[in-house]
């Protein structure tokens, strides 16, 4: 870097950017998140802003540009849309409290895979961030949707089958081991993704000791048995991995994780990438979004939850027949028993919380009233225990829109409100 001026405040700049050093670094001054150097000129170009400079009279004055505090969520967005990876610095102490320059950390890296904000998301696709590791002769597979805790992990020897299926997966963001840069194992996946912004994170936490220590940890679990991924080595090393970035770049714990979901690829029809594109299962082969394909042409679901389940459904064509025909009873008995039911709209999703635990269903309700918790109770005390398995596999009814919309709804104005299930 060339000589420079360093202020103080300069200098804490430099040093937070340091530790981050592969993001754009929003740094809170005021009422503004500044950029400087590299990043200022990266995002003038992808943002379409002003770039000015700092210390215009020095010899080497200082690239910056800057984005309202207030309406940042919008040069985030785009930002995000074209792969960048966003570190947001702010003020931890009151301005007006604070002796000399007012102390600032990062409190959150925004990353394609890693969207908590609802206007950075679309409401009826699943947004994944998607691990790979290997144990010997083994790809291990987990990917992850923030926003909603889908947690799911499995592995296979057929380095084919797992590119089918992270291209199945569609992950907006993929996490390599730093050797994957220089393995041939790796390098299938590699070309597969090449279109996704990946992040290479140090071998050391694709450890599988590290990994299923940081699964229990979070699950408050002994073992991963209940999981059924005690035994997945490749697995475990990209779930345990998975994990340390989400904990790396939200600084916060991430309580509605509660769970991991081990699969077979052997369960589920595989239609490659290719085909489901000439095919128009998903995408407009022309356009990219969902007019005239299978996808749009059968959504008539209400709520983003279940657009988002009919998606995977799509994707995941069962092969099992008694797996097929336990989907098919409970479609019956909605359609045919639903009278009965109490309806569930999508804001008392944020006051209803339904967690499916190992011993059962255990349901807890907030601010709704005793008429609708005894309906849950009907609803569950109905169904057999093929079709109480299929909604805990999928968990239908309430568990997946909670963590998006659970902070959007005033708790006080749901206790009588009509509930529908969609």
């Amino acid at each position: 870097m060339k000589l420079l001026k360093k202020t103080p405040m300069i200098k804490q700049y430099l040093s937070i950017k340091e530790k981050y050093a592969d993001t754009i670094l929003f740094y809170r001054m005021g009422d503004f998140y500044e950029m400087f150097f590299e990043d200022a000129e990266v995002a003038s170009k992808a943002l379409e802003i002003t770039l000015t400079s700092r210390n215009k009279k020095d010899e080497f004055p200082i690239p910056m540009c800057g984005v309202p505090y207030k309406a940042a969520q919008g040069y985030l967005a785009r930002l995000i849309d074209q792969g960048y990876k966003v570190a947001i610095c702010d003020q931890v102490e009151d301005p007006a409290l604070a002796k000399g320059l007012v102390k600032r950390e990062v409190v959150r890296v925004i990353t394609p895979g890693m969207i908590l904000d609802n206007e950075l998301l679309d409401e009826k696709s699943d947004n994944y961030v998607l691990a790979l590791a290997r144990n010997d002769d083994t790809a291990g597979l987990s990917y992850l949707d923030i926003s909603t805790g889908i947690f799911r992990v499995t592995e296979s020897r057929d380095m084919n089958s797992i590119v089918d299926e992270a291209l199945r997966i569609s992950p907006s963001e993929v996490l390599l081991p730093e050797s994957s840069k220089n393995e041939r194992f790796f390098s299938p996946i590699l070309n597969a993704m090449a279109d996704r912004s990946i992040t290479f994170i140090s071998d050391t936490e694709f450890k599988f000791g590290r990994g299923r220590e940081r699964l229990v940890d979070q699950f408050k679990t002994l073992s991963l048995e209940g999981f059924g991924c005690e035994h997945l080595e490749a697995g475990v090393r990209a779930a345990g991995a998975l994990l340390f970035y989400i904990r790396e770049t939200q600084k916060q714990k991430i309580e509605h994780l509660s769970g991991i979901e081990s699969y077979s690829l052997s369960n589920y029809l595989i239609v490659d990438d290719i085909s489901s594109r000439n095919l128009e299962i998903i995408k407009n082969i022309l356009t990219g979004s969902r007019q005239g394909t299978l996808l749009g042409i059968m959504d008539r679901t209400v709520t983003a939850m279940g657009g988002r389940l009919l998606k995977r459904w799509i994707r995941y064509p069962l092969m099992d027949v008694p797996e097929i025909e336990s989907r098919q009873h409970a479609v019956g008995e909605v359609k045919n028993e639903r009278r009965h039911w109490p309806i569930i709209t999508l804001p008392i999703l944020a006051g209803v919380h339904m967690h499916i635990g190992e011993t059962g269903h255990q349901i807890c309700a907030f601010a709704v009233d005793d008429r609708h918790v005894r309906g849950y109770r009907h609803i569950f005390s109905r169904t057999d225990s093929n079709n109480s398995r299929l909604l805990n596999q999928d968990r239908l009814i309430l568990q997946d829109d909670l963590s998006r919309h659970r902070n959007q709804v005033d708790m006080h104005k749901c206790g009588n409100t009509p509930l529908i299930c969609t």
